[in-house]
């Protein structure tokens, strides 16, 4: 339908085209001729004012000599302008005919152009109502495959169910005979299973036929839809070209019935080989029969020995399925004791991995502030802040600062402060009741030590040098300087950890 569209548009933008170039044609001969109308107009009138002239020219003296030969000049040119017209006029006849004849031409081309259109269009129609009939061929054999499937899986489920059933009377056949032979019984049973067993073997044997025949019917079927779709495929291309559409479709009709009769060959020879097959399966019923009356007698004493077997092999199994749930539930119980095991490890393993990065942290900051703190590094200094005149082994300690802090006891008041500070004045985080714990001289200052070294980078050593003059004394030699370690800090009397204040440790340059 596209196509016959895109046709029709290009047949119209055609016509339209030819129209415009015969109307401008025909607008150009008429002003062609309107030109020469004009220009005989002109001539007429010039010559009508010639004869005035003359005729006025008549009353007024001249002489004759002049007056001829105006008039003969007049004459001459007339007859110049008579030719120029005569000539124009048969030009534009010439060219009024060959407008005439070329739009004949035109005419016959457009009647031609909509007989090959309308041909087109109606082997359009013809590939778009086969291609639908394609359709509707190619969905009922859709169907009819599906339905053969369907069928085919049914009867391969019948087969199973049947091979069982057939197990099963065998077994139960065995049992009978065994029954039988032990209460001395008539063997009317066996032959009545045999009975049935041959029965059943035929009707096994018609089944397999009707599945042969139907993946015979299968193959078929998708034989022909592929040639369906070769159809499809080959009027696709013929719509794209309809100028090879007829060679095409002989080909295809010739693919066809070359295909028609391959599948006439193959259908005689599947049937031959059905015949055969049927008189193999003939012969092979008779041997069957034949070699069933050999092993029947040795086959009820295999039957035996095999329920004798499977009666001690279940035995066993279930013992051993006793055993082994025993000995899993031990397995078990010993996987998730190890588990629990392994977890308490890992725990008390992160325990003493984090303990020992906070000695180590710690251990690094107090480097740190023994190599910030050059004054504690000198003892002449730290002797003369404190007012020792002599360290001995220089080192400090705790008793030392008692002695100076029993001579000049040290207040808040005197450091010009209230008795209660707030921490989060001063950007300190709070002191936790865990953190004042005795457990390690150093713990109650790792709340603290947080901030403090934190204002290394911004010139924490004029902090810390200041923080070091803790025991050193004022101008006047009265008491303790302001601005040291618990100034600028911030504690209060009852915050400041203790070794920091009267009564402590000893610290000394080697303990730290």
């Amino acid at each position: 339908m596209e196509a016959s569209q895109l046709l029709k548009e290009k047949e119209r933008e055609r016509d339209r085209d030819k129209e415009k170039e015969r109307k401008s044609k025909l607008n150009n001969s008429a002003h062609i001729l309107n030109s020469n109308n004009t220009n005989n107009n002109a001539h007429i009138k010039q010559r009508n004012n010639i004869h005035s002239n003359s005729s006025n020219e008549a009353g007024s003296p001249a002489t004759p000599s002049e007056h001829v030969l105006r008039l003969e000049a007049d004459i001459k040119r007339l007859k110049a302008d008579l030719q120029a017209s005569r000539q124009s006029e048969a030009e534009l006849r010439s060219q009024l005919s060959q407008h005439a004849s070329g739009e004949r031409a035109i005419r016959a081309e457009l009647s031609q152009v909509q007989q090959d259109n309308d041909s087109l269009q109606a082997k359009l129609h013809g590939l778009v109502s086969a291609r639908q009939s394609d359709k509707q061929t190619l969905a009922s054999l859709e169907k009819r495959l599906q339905e053969e499937r369907r069928c085919r899986l049914l009867v391969e489920t019948q087969l199973a169910n049947e091979r069982r059933a057939r197990a099963n009377e065998v077994i139960e056949a065995s049992k009978a005979q065994q029954r039988s032979k032990n209460n001395n019984g008539i063997t009317e049973c066996g032959e009545h299973c045999r009975q049935r067993r041959r029965e059943l073997e035929g009707e096994a044997q018609q089944l397999r036929r009707e599945i042969k025949s139907g993946e015979d019917r299968l193959r078929a079927m998708e034989m022909e839809i592929q040639q369906y779709q070769q159809l499809r495929r080959a009027q696709q291309q013929a719509a794209n070209s309809p100028s090879q559409q007829q060679q095409q479709h002989q080909q295809q009709q010739m693919q066809q019935q070359q295909q028609l009769q391959q599948q006439q060959q193959q259908q005689q020879q599947q049937q031959q080989q059905m015949q055969q097959q049927q008189q193999q399966q003939q012969q092979l019923q008779q041997q069957q029969q034949q070699q069933q009356h050999h092993h029947q007698q040795h086959h009820n004493v295999e039957t035996e020995l095999l329920v004798s077997a499977l009666s001690a092999l279940q035995d066993k199994t279930s013992h051993l399925e006793s055993s082994l749930s025993a000995e899993t539930r031990i397995k078990l119980d010993l996987f998730s004791a190890l588990g629990e095991a392994k977890k308490q490890l890992e725990q008390r393993e992160s325990l003493l991995m984090a303990r020992e990065r906070e000695i180590s942290e710690l251990k690094a900051k107090v480097t740190e502030v023994l190599a910030v703190m050059p004054s504690m590094n000198e003892p002449s200094q730290l002797s003369h802040s404190l007012g020792i005149s002599d360290l001995g082994n220089h080192a400090l300690s705790m008793s030392s600062l008692n002695s100076y802090l029993s001579t000049y006891p040290l207040t808040m008041a005197d450091l010009g402060l209230s008795n209660n500070l707030n921490l989060s004045d001063l950007n300190l985080d709070p002191v936790p009741s865990s953190a004042l714990t005795p457990s390690s001289p150093l713990t109650p200052m790792r709340p603290y030590t947080s901030k403090l070294f934190s204002t290394h980078s911004n010139g924490g050593s004029n902090m810390l040098n200041s923080c070091m003059g803790m025991g050193s004394l004022n101008d006047d030699g009265k008491g303790p300087k302001s601005g040291g370690l618990i100034d600028v800090i911030g504690w209060s009397a009852a915050e400041a950890p203790p070794m920091f204040l009267r009564g402590g440790a000893a610290v000394t340059a080697s303990s730290v």
